[in-house]
């Protein structure tokens, strides 16, 4: 069917009665295919359509039917391609997503711009409500944390900057600082809280004990990370608004405190704008490249089990909601809401989370099979339990309709229903028993951190266009394509400052890349281009420029990670190329400008 439809559209080069009733067909195959899964999506997917298909042209008619209701199903609406998404490739959606993306970042702007000239800066048309946090939340801790007072409301608490929404400390009493909780860590909260204790009185290691006192220790600790004169971005001399773009400031060893509070202060519509990031203390203009590695970063941090948001699954390699956490909600959004600003400014992360989160994103029911995908030594059992034709299910599984959680070392009881944990599995009631479990493990227990969750990915990625994919394509589309392709990439280069494909420094380039091992590809990767994913259309739909710089020297390469532009000295000969190629991507960190 599909070679039919391929060679038809060749041939006619438009829409004949025989590719329409061609489509039709693989229309009914793919929606049986929804409720058995025999055939993998990409069986369904026509290479022609989504490489020749105008993107723009059956996105703007896709949404004139969409858009009118009475359209919809069989009415005298444009056609496109769009109506049949199982028909496009997750590049093909890819593009349709970000044509869509940038039409409402086009919005925005322009409205903004309006705004500025109508109002100037003052803001007045903005109500407090349509923040990220609202200012009441803001006031009592900001994103997902909780007042800190003492009996008196005397000390340690969280006030709100009159300015711009921003939180700060306020209050240094007894307890040298003010207490903090969830996301920021207890470790990093003792370091922060007496080193501000101490910058705040003016103290110095002569007053506040000797070198080798708990306070000294601490100040240097924060010292030695290189964040002691770094401003906070309320602070610093980087402007917080701006008409055309979304822009946030953090400081790199303070990143997850930074980064979602600065998230937290955005007005909603400002989010839609290109976002722009900027590292406190450091040169690099966001091109592209710094929001990358601020991505990448950040979500490393977030995956940390020291937040306790997610847990990790080590039979599938994913992270799943911690049904015992206690961050708040704000939390679990915000963190959702990183994800879809993500994939709305064009950024892969190394972000594994399981196939179920994406169709619950999707509205997709879940079942025993997604559990057996996330967990399956636990899905195996209870389908086990299914099949069991042996002796009495009852005395041989013993099990009631309950489960029990680990609420930090407190073992608790969950019935599944009213009375479960009296209520034993039987032959007759096991059915039951199995889908009760499933949906208390994929739904139920989580439900609070999940809507949360689903509310921040909400926010940026719930347009028409996040409809057209199915769950395997959007955890690509967050994660890029699994395959790193170097062959392609190299096929697709382009060369500039002298270098040429004959050039022995550009062969002896390739030649070491392909000779890395799988995890030294992806840190060159990361080096070159700024992240070690491939995107949705794979490595040879990067546009890479390999640039000569300079004669040989010891001088190491370098990147414009924004333009995946590797600046390469002509070296001597190719052991010294893969000396200073090592040395230069384990150790790349930081943007400067030269």
């Amino acid at each position: 069917m599909q070679s039919y439809l391929t060679k038809e559209l060749m041939a006619t080069k438009k829409l004949t009665i025989g590719v329409m009733n061609a489509i039709k067909v693989l229309s009914k195959v793919e929606e049986a295919n929804q409720i058995g899964r025999k055939l993998p999506p990409d069986g369904f997917y026509n290479q022609l359509i989504s490489e020749k298909m105008d993107v723009q042209d059956h996105y703007t008619a896709w949404r004139q039917t969409q858009d009118q209701p009475s359209r919809r199903h069989g009415g005298d609406g444009p056609f496109s391609f769009c109506s049949y998404p199982f028909l496009l490739d997750p590049r093909a959606k890819s593009n349709l997503l970000h044509i869509e993306a940038r039409f409402q970042m086009e919005q925005t702007v322009a409205h903004a711009r309006m705004e500025q000239q109508l109002y100037g800066s003052s803001n007045r048309t903005r109500e407090d409500d349509s923040r990220v946090i609202s200012g009441k939340q803001r006031s009592y801790g900001g994103a997902g944390s909780s007042s800190q007072e003492d009996p008196d409301g005397s000390s340690n608490r969280r006030q709100r900057r009159s300015d711009d929404g921003r939180k700060q400390l306020s209050g240094r009493g007894s307890g040298g600082g003010v207490e903090r909780q969830g996301l920021r860590g207890l470790f990093f909260n003792i370091l922060r809280s007496r080193f501000d204790s101490n910058a705040g009185s003016g103290r110095d290691s002569s007053n506040g004990g000797g070198p080798d006192s708990p306070m000294s220790i601490e100040s240097q600790l924060v010292r030695r990370e290189g964040s002691m004169h770094l401003p906070r971005p309320a602070d610093c001399q980087v402007q917080g608004t701006h008409s055309d773009m979304c822009i946030v400031r953090v400081r790199r060893n303070h990143l997850v405190e930074d980064a979602l509070d600065e998230i937290a202060r955005q007005y909603k519509r400002d989010l839609f704008k290109p976002l722009r990031v900027h590292f406190i203390g450091e040169e690099g203009i966001d091109a592209g490249g710094v929001k990358k590695e601020f991505f990448q970063l950040l979500v490393g941090e977030l995956l940390s089990p020291d937040y306790g948001m997610l847990v990790y699954q080590p039979e599938s390699n994913t992270y799943w909601f911690n049904a015992c956490s206690l961050e708040g909600e704000e939390q679990f959004m915000l963190m959702g809401l990183v994800l879809g600003l993500a994939i709305y400014n064009r950024v892969l992360l190394d972000f594994p989370l399981p196939l179920p989160l994406y169709k619950k994103l999707l509205s997709q029911p879940v079942g025993l099979r997604d559990l057996e995908e996330m967990q399956p030594m636990l899905g195996r059992s209870l389908r086990q339990l299914l099949h069991y034709d042996g002796p009495s299910v009852e005395d041989t599984f013993c099990l009631t309709f309950s489960v029990e959680m680990d609420y930090f070392g407190d073992v608790r009881t969950i019935p599944l229903k009213q009375g479960g944990e009296d209520i034993p599995v039987t032959e007759e009631n096991r059915h039951e028993y199995v889908e009760l479990m499933v949906d208390y493990l994929l739904n139920r227990s989580i439900r609070r951190q999940f809507e949360a969750f689903a509310a921040g990915f909400k926010i940026l990625c719930d347009g028409p266009a996040i409809r057209l994919f199915n769950a395997c394509e959007v955890e690509r589309l967050v994660c890029g394509n699994p395959n790193l392709d170097f062959d392609a990439l190299e096929r697709n280069a382009k060369y500039d400052g002298g270098f040429t494909v004959s050039t022995p420094a550009v062969q002896w380039l390739w030649q070491i890349v392909k000779e890395l091992a799988i995890e030294e590809k992806k840190m060159f990767l990361k080096f070159f281009t700024g992240s070690d994913r491939s995107p949705i259309g794979g490595l040879g739909s990067l546009k890479c420029i390999i640039q000569r710089d300079g004669p040989d020297s010891n001088k190491l390469p370098t990147s414009h990670t924004c333009f995946n532009t590797l600046l390469l000295p002509e070296y001597s000969s190719k052991e010294k190329m893969l000396d200073r190629i090592e040395l230069a991507v384990m150790n790349a960190e930081g943007f400067g400008l030269e």
